[in-house]
């Protein structure tokens, strides 16, 4: 478990990207950084939650749109943070959606960048995290300011509706229910049900629950 540590030498370095060629720059980005060392890669939030244990970084950099169908980087980091606490994770995303920076920070996030940042900004991020901070790239603490000062908006109902099984999920989970019990209620597994509440997060254009509820004008 040596290495869940920053060491003297290395801050060590978990990533999470769908993207095999994004994979590829970001690792051998920060492994150029001779105080930074990339542990793992993976594909995708299951993999990298059955394996990460195994070996814990200090920094974990997290994708936030896995793939169709998959667990998403929010529910990801809400579950290592359950598992390991002791794991920084910063989230890099490509989608500019206003309440995703938020709804990162709540999961257990301690920072956030946008993947059209420089990569070159991206060591010092690393660095900041791991060091106990929370780094926000310049684009992303511009676009938290924008949104902060905006008018709120005339929000409409969603333009796609969620299928009865959806609904039926994220009527549960706007009860407080967890996954386990949300699973047990509709006998399906606790996978299932966090890649029904990724999908509908995605398909409504939001990054938390209370966002998903507000849209669709849920009584909760």
């Amino acid at each position: 478990m040596a290495s869940h540590f920053t060491s003297r030498r290395h801050v060590s370095v978990s990533l999470v990207e769908d993207d095999a060629r994004r994979r590829q720059l970001v690792e051998l980005c920060l492994n150029l950084t001779p105080d930074l060392r990339v542990l793992e890669t993976y594909p995708d939030a299951e993999t990298a939650l059955l394996k990460i244990a195994q070996r814990p970084p200090r920094v974990l950099l997290v994708d936030w749109h896995l793939g169709p169908d998959r667990m998403d980087g929010i529910e990801l980091i809400r579950r290592v943070k359950e598992q390991l606490p002791r794991v920084r994770s910063v989230v890099c995303s490509h989608y500019d959606l206003d309440g995703l920076p938020a709804g990162a920070v709540r999961a257990g996030a301690v920072g956030f960048l946008y993947k059209n940042d420089p990569l070159t900004t991206l060591p010092a991020i690393v660095r900041e995290a791991a060091a106990g901070g929370h780094p926000v790239s310049a684009a992303a603490a511009a676009r938290l300011l924008e949104i902060k000062n905006a008018p709120l908006p005339d929000l409409q109902p969603p333009e796609v509706a969620l299928n009865p099984r959806q609904y039926q999920v994220l009527q549960l989970l706007a009860k407080g229910l967890s996954l386990a019990r949300v699973a047990e209620q509709l006998c399906l597994s606790e996978h299932t049900v966090a890649t029904h509440r990724s999908a509908i997060l995605r398909r409504l254009g939001v990054a938390s629950l209370k966002e998903a509820l507000t849209r669709l004008r849920m009584d909760c």
